[in-house]
């Protein structure tokens, strides 16, 4: 079965079936774009979906994470590119990184190397990682993570929480965000020890001089709990799906700051949204779950 998604990835490679899709990401208070996350979807000639679930360990497993990395770097650079020559600068555009990536010799130096073309081309870059995929080895992470932090290349520790947590990668690693997973976020209003999660993660970000950016954010109520305790960045549905390069650039020209509608989609009548300037007209719905090359 592997061989054969395998077969099928490289193909759809070779034939352009894989795209990038971007999801924004807004600073919870002011309502400014911080930036967007690029996404891996594969869409295949007939116009199927495959779940980014299905393939993308297949891509890790077969080494075709090297290659698809490599273009997921470009193609996202262009992105930036394009979108800046129509007028629109999105911020910082993040990419996750695996371990495979990681442990591959020279990687992070090739990211230093090309990070000039971004700077370049009008776009910063950051970078998401794991906490899983930083401790095998953290000491050997400083060096060519100071380096690229120097280079105005930022890193956020994605899923904070869900794994081995090591407190002391705060101390040794140039982070600059922490993410607090969609899990944490979608069970806080129901469930106390979820709550206090997110908010020790906040207070902990805080302390140590970095952001937090919250996953997953559905519903006005969510937004409103993450504002009251603190949370500076947030991404989700109830801004904006996923979407391609194109329908992204019709989204942020189409939000008018200051103009939103008083009911933002699937808010009860007359709830105001305590967001000014995000766009929140209904978008369309990502095509399958946001992937990660981790």
């Amino acid at each position: 079965m592997q061989s054969m998604l395998k077969k099928q990835l490289q193909r759809a490679f070779q034939l352009g079936e894989l795209e990038v899709h971007y999801q924004p990401k807004f600073h919870l208070a002011t309502g400014g774009l911080h930036g967007v996350e690029a996404l891996l979807r594969w869409r295949t000639v007939s116009g199927q979906w495959i779940a980014p679930a299905t393939f993308v360990p297949v891509l890790e497993d077969t080494g075709l994470i090297d290659d698809v990395g490599i273009w997921l770097f470009q193609r996202t650079a262009a992105d930036a590119a394009y979108w800046r020559c129509q007028g629109c600068d999105v911020g910082r555009v993040a990419i996750n990184v695996s371990l495979l990536q990681l442990r591959r010799a020279g990687f992070l130096d090739w990211v230093l190397a090309i990070s000039s073309s971004w700077s370049e081309w009008g776009a910063s870059l950051e970078l998401e990682l794991t906490e899983s995929s930083l401790l095998p080895d953290p000491a050997a992470m400083v060096e060519p993570m100071n380096a690229l932090d120097a280079a105005d290349v930022r890193f956020a520790l994605d899923d904070f929480g869900m794994g081995y947590s090591s407190l002391e990668l705060l101390t040794q690693l140039p982070a600059s965000y922490l993410k607090i997973d969609r899990k944490f976020v979608g069970q806080m209003l129901d469930n106390g020890k979820s709550a206090a999660v997110v908010k020790a993660i906040v207070r902990l970000a805080r302390e140590t001089g970095l952001e937090t950016i919250a996953e997953g954010i559905e519903t006005l109520a969510q937004l409103k709990q993450l504002q009251s305790i603190g949370c500076d960045i947030g991404q989700g549905h109830y801004f904006c799906a996923a979407l391609d390069r194109d329908a992204l650039l019709e989204f942020l020209r189409a939000g008018n700051p200051g103009a939103m509608p008083s009911v933002a989609p699937g808010d009860e009548a007359g709830v105001s949204s305590p967001l000014q300037g995000i766009p929140m007209r209904p978008v369309p719905p990502a095509p399958q779950p946001r992937s990660r090359l981790n």
